[in-house]
């Protein structure tokens, strides 16, 4: 081979090396980070003032039809309803069966809150040509089979979504147009005036809720993060605002929060914003929501149960035991706070209000009640004697008899440098407590 063939063969192989080193970069995209892009990339119209308009294309087995589209850029303003046109209908209907908006029906947040409840078989991300990237998400089972997702590379913005459903044929929306017009070029009368107020400059005031219709919502929510077992600690919150209740929170994997997501999205006046760990292990780590770390000393010395047990020649029982109290005390610890916060916030609301309370405080009561059992049987099981008797407590010392329990707990399993003392001596007190709390459930309990 001549030195000019050489050179040609090496600059060609070298071309398109770097052909499919810049092509592989530009597929480097997970699912999670696309979708965070595209629904990020509708943020940017909201930035100024004006109307969004959009013209589609929908091609459906029932019809194809065009749609012209208006939205407020800032969401103030609603478009007046239109009378669904006859060929219309059936496209709206079909539309309507697989959770797509009709009103915005290329929407990425749209797309984000169907995916996030489906049963999710794979997602792909993948790139037809140098100018689009196509997300496609294929499901276990359901209505819809198969459904995708394409953006513009530049710029994240959603041009196309396809759905392929099992029975009912194909549906592909396309965009024809995109612009951003000023209220001045648009026809005012598409839009809800504003409190009798037809001007771009009005501002959309939320009517708030009445205390009445929060509580329903929130004892809604708390009834259904309960009954999933949401409220036994996973980093879930409840927090109230004058248009109604957000929960927020982490869990684990993305199917636990596509349950949550099903569940809670069926409440009137209850937003969700949920992430999963997997989503948070793919967002960038940004130093200064990293906390520092901490370091404590450990004191080496024996705890008061690992001294008993070796006493009674039962010291392999040590790990097990002590996560057992452990895990018993935090249990009775977190029911009896979340009884406590129940009963102080909603034991005198209304009628509509009363099924939920009553069915919250008879869930966190047996919760409690079987940890107590769990306590007891464990310290019976290694060997402690229960007091014959125990001092009754009152409902005001529910929250601190709650506290003692796992500050007796953690004494007994790691003990205490200050005082320490002998394991039946904690375990004896620990008895006592329990029975305190029991008590004062009870009694609560038999005063409603």
């Amino acid at each position: 081979m001549t030195p000019l063939l050489a050179s040609t063969a090496i600059v060609s192989i070298a071309g398109i090396l770097l052909f499919f080193v810049w092509h592989r970069d530009k597929q480097a995209i997970t699912p999670s980070q696309f979708l965070v892009r595209a629904t990020a990339a509708e943020d940017v119209p909201t930035q100024r003032t004006g109307v969004i308009y959009q013209r589609v294309s929908i091609d459906a087995a029932q019809a194809r039809i065009s749609r012209d589209l208006y939205r407020d850029a800032k969401g103030l303003r609603h478009r007046r309803l239109e009378p669904v046109s006859q060929p219309e209908h059936p496209v709206k209907q079909a539309l309507s069966q697989v959770g797509v908006d009709w009103d915005n029906p290329l929407s990425a947040t749209s797309y984000r809150d169907w995916h996030d409840q489906q049963r999710v078989l794979s997602d792909a991300v993948r790139q037809d040509d140098d100018r689009h990237l196509t997300l496609v998400t294929t499901l276990e089972s359901g209505p819809v089979s198969r459904e995708s997702l394409t953006v513009r590379l530049s710029d994240f913005h959603p041009v196309q979504r396809t759905i392929e459903t099992r029975a009912s044929g194909n549906i592909e929306i396309a965009e024809l147009s995109y612009a951003v017009l000023d209220w001045s070029a648009v026809n005012q009368a598409l839009f809800d005036p504003i409190h009798g107020v037809q001007s771009s400059l009005a501002v959309h005031i939320p009517v708030p809720l009445s205390e009445n219709e929060i509580d329903v919502a929130e004892l809604s929510a708390r009834l259904s993060l309960n009954r999933l077992h949401a409220d036994e600690g996973e980093q879930i919150s409840v927090v109230r605002t004058k248009q109604g209740v957000q929960v927020k929170g982490v869990v684990e994997t993305n199917e636990r929060k596509r349950a949550l997501l099903s569940q809670l999205g069926m409440i009137p006046h209850v937003t969700s914003n949920i992430l999963s760990f997997t989503e948070l292990e793919s967002a960038p780590l940004h130093a200064s929501t990293v906390a520092p770390l901490k370091v404590e000393s450990l004191d080496a010395s024996p705890s008061p149960l690992q001294t008993y047990l070796q006493g009674v020649h039962r010291l392999d029982e040590l790990n097990n035991s002590s996560q057992q109290l452990l895990d018993a005390a935090l249990s009775i610890h977190q029911n009896v706070a979340r009884l406590e916060e129940v009963r102080t916030r909603f034991e005198n609301s209304s009628a509509d209000t009363e099924s939920s309370y009553k069915t919250l405080v008879t869930s966190y009561t047996n919760r409690l009640d079987a940890a107590i059992n769990t306590e007891v049987a464990e310290l019976n099981r290694l060997g402690f004697v229960a007091p014959r008797s125990a001092e009754r407590g009152k409902s005001g010392a529910l929250k601190s008899s709650a506290e003692r329990t796992e500050s007796l707990c953690r004494e007994l399993i790691s003990g205490s440098a200050i005082s320490p003392r002998p394991a039946p001596e904690i375990a004896t007190e620990l008895y006592e407590i329990l029975l305190t709390i029991r008590s004062s459930t009870q009694l609560d309990s038999n005063q409603k």
